[in-house]
């Protein structure tokens, strides 16, 4: 079975996003980080994305 595993909520750096992708996850959910971001695009870009 194939699986998808995503980290959901609580994201609040760029650092704690790539150490979830580097743990092997596929995805993540960033909310409140992102719209609290002076800078939403850099945020994404500092995350890998």
């Amino acid at each position: 079975v194939d699986c998808i595993s995503v980290a959901a909520s609580g994201m609040d750096s760029p650092k704690q996003v790539s150490t979830f992708f580097e743990a092997g996850y596929n995805a993540v959910l960033v909310g409140e980080a992102l719209v609290r971001s002076d800078d939403p695009a850099q945020f994404i870009k500092a995350c890998g994305a």
